[in-house]
């Protein structure tokens, strides 16, 4: 398991066939809605060029979006009766993470929470001014809903922030890389060694690529880095401090390991 190999893994996925919905919108999440809000976000995170996105939900709540670079810069529209207040003070504004982070993150959940399906669709953006790209980091606004919805800190184990992250969420095999209780691991003997060899490869790579999810190196980051296609699991890399480690986790826990991640992440 190497870096090329989680790359070539993100290219399998993204060469999935699309399925569209009567309106020709792109189908990104349904049947789980609690998986809504992230497969809304994954679209941002995965728009380069200045595009409007236009999200549609089984109920017929609509939400069109002004993105770029990763970045929400604008809520163009909401037409969503449960989004209507949360979306009131953001609409045709240019949006910044000092004014606007936590009432943009309650649209989103005020959005894509209750729907069982939610599809998009995109279309182009004619200008885009330099002084328009501040915006919304998707990894900060994916940050920021995951700390809302956490539960209480007095429901953290006491010990070290990766090791209660990785113990409280029953994530199976694992391992420690760096910092405190480096080397420290748990399960399959040769999952663990999958996961050591993916750190022996170029851990410097891996962590170069965190860096480029968040707005300042070294910042806290929970991702999934690629997959073991034998074992339907997925590869995560959390970051917290200086504590840097790898999990192999089943699709369905893939939640429960980010929300340990944002529950610790916010004591630390």
């Amino acid at each position: 398991m190497n870096a090329v190999h989680s790359i070539n893994s993100r290219l399998d996925a993204l060469r999935g066939k699309s399925v569209f919905n009567q309106n020709n919108y792109r189908i990104i999440s349904s049947g789980k809605p609690r998986d809504n809000a992230s497969n809304l976000l994954g679209e941002i995170d995965e728009t380069i060029l200045a595009r409007q996105l236009n999200f549609e939900t089984s109920t017929g709540a609509r939400l069109r979006l002004d993105v770029v670079a990763r970045r929400v810069l604008r809520v163009a529209s909401v037409d969503s009766p449960e989004s209507q207040i949360a979306a009131s003070a953001l609409i045709g504004k240019p949006l910044s993470e000092s004014e606007h982070l936590e009432e943009f993150s309650r649209l989103i959940c005020d959005f894509a929470n209750d729907a069982d399906e939610i599809s998009v669709i995109s279309s182009g953006l004619d200008y885009v001014s330099g002084s328009e790209l501040v915006g919304l980091p998707v990894s900060r606004i994916f940050k920021q809903i995951l700390v809302e919805n956490s539960q209480p800190a007095s429901d953290m184990p006491n010990g070290s922030p990766v090791h209660n992250i990785l113990t409280q969420a029953d994530v199976a095999n694992w391992l420690i890389a760096q910092g405190e209780d480096a080397g420290q691991s748990s399960g399959d003997s040769d999952v663990v060694a999958t996961l050591q060899q993916l750190v022996d490869d170029g851990v410097s790579d891996i962590e170069a690529y965190l860096d480029r999810l968040v707005s300042s190196p070294g910042d806290a980051v929970c991702t999934i880095i690629g997959d073991m296609s034998d074992k339907g699991e997925s590869i995560l890399c959390l970051r917290l401090g200086n504590q840097l480690a790898f999990a192999t986790v089943p699709a369905g826990s893939v939640q429960s390991l980010v929300q340990a991640w944002a529950k610790e992440n916010k004591l630390n």
